[in-house]
């Protein structure tokens, strides 16, 4: 089973009283949205909520963000949960792993501080919830490989629907960034490339067996569907990664293993 620390760190050594101060009132003036931003060494950056679930979820660029405050360095990633909620999400721990950086998670009304750290945590393949950048339809791709024992190469995901725009073609280039090379002959564990409901490719998924794939829609749980139908209509290209032999095509994913995480206080 892959573990998961759940670790409080000393927060004096991320967040002075002030910052503390701060930070509590910011998110006050945020609620009922989750407040978000950068703690760097030159300070809090706030950064917008572009979640379109904000008292929910939060979706923050941090490029935007430190062009405010060019130079400065990243200590940790901070966000609140209005609501109450005092554990961590599986979007919280997977968003943590992407940026390798400390996430600070206020809780109100409370005032819970709960700092995570990186620590290798893998969401499940089946069920996980949306969250743009780490949990989407290339990041269930790359866990997926992982359990190959195949480590693909994350990227910076592109501004939240720049694959509207025409000719996009992002995708290909991501895929092919990590890789992987087209093929006429799809089998299981290939990546599928979709034109879903858009004019450009703008969707990927990994094919389990010639009848089945695994995805991750926009604002949805992920789930393995039937490769059929409208799914197999809108599926453009199949693209193979040059790791993946024969050897591969006798394992199955473990697509509902449960995760743990402990806690320490």
């Amino acid at each position: 089973m892959n573990n998961y620390s759940l670790l409080l760190r000393d927060l004096d050594s991320i967040l002075s009283p002030t910052l503390k101060t701060e930070l509590l009132e910011y998110s006050r003036a945020q609620a009922p949205k989750e407040a978000c931003g950068l703690i760097t060494d030159a300070g809090f950056i706030p950064a917008v909520n572009k979640s379109r679930n904000p008292t929910e979820s939060f979706l923050l660029h941090p490029k935007e963000a430190l062009a405010q405050a060019e130079g400065a360095e990243v200590l940790a990633y901070f966000h609140s949960h209005p609501a109450g909620q005092m554990s961590a999400s599986i979007p919280d721990k997977a968003g943590c792993e992407r940026t390798k950086k400390p996430w600070v998670i206020l809780t109100l009304p409370m005032q819970h501080w709960t700092v995570l750290e990186p620590c290798g945590y893998v969401a499940p393949l089946v069920n996980r919830p949306w969250l743009y950048g780490s949990l989407d339809c290339a990041g269930i791709v790359i866990d997926a490989y992982k359990q190959l024992g195949i480590d693909l190469p994350d990227y910076e995901r592109p501004p939240f629907g720049a694959w509207l725009r025409p000719g996009w073609r992002g995708y290909l280039d991501i895929y092919e960034g990590m890789g992987f090379v087209k093929t006429d002959e799809p089998r299981p564990f290939d990546v599928l490339l979709m034109q879903y409901e858009c004019e450009n490719v703008n969707h990927s998924g990994i094919l389990l067996s010639q009848g089945q794939f695994l995805h991750h829609l926009y604002d949805q749980l992920s789930r393995p569907d039937t490769w059929a139908g409208n799914w197999r209509q809108c599926t453009k290209l199949f693209l193979r990664h040059p790791e993946v032999g024969d050897r591969h095509l006798t394992q199955s994913l473990n697509l509902h293993e449960p995760q743990s995480f402990s806690t320490a206080n």
